[in-house]
């Protein structure tokens, strides 16, 4: 008989905040959970200078399918037996530093 365990998605946060960590380990990450009626998600938001593609290639794999708009149906096609959550959402914010820093080199040219 198999047994199924089965994670929270605050389970599937530390899971995140782990790979990210070791993975960029000079750039901090925010990784906030929520929970709503049929579902749950996670908010990943950090202000380094990190294709957003570079960080959805780690986390991919917490998210266990996806959502298509022409149909209004979610599809559960990446079902691991590992922490996962119904959305995640990647944020990629400058901060006032660093928007003044590279506004005078950007202006520079």
């Amino acid at each position: 008989m198999t047994t199924t365990k089965y994670y929270s998605v605050t389970d599937c946060a530390k899971a995140i905040r782990k790979d990210l960590k070791q993975a960029f380990p000079n750039v901090k990450f925010s990784v906030r959970s929520s929970t709503f009626s049929m579902g749950n998600s996670l908010d990943i938001s950090y202000s380094a200078f990190i294709p957003t593609k570079e960080v959805n290639a780690i986390v991919k794999k917490y998210q266990y399918g996806s959502f298509n708009y022409m149909t209004n149906y979610y599809k559960q096609d990446n079902k691991k037996n590992i922490p996962q959550t119904k959305y995640i959402i990647i944020q990629k914010y400058i901060t006032n530093e660093d928007f003044t820093k590279y506004n005078t080199i950007i202006t520079k040219y």
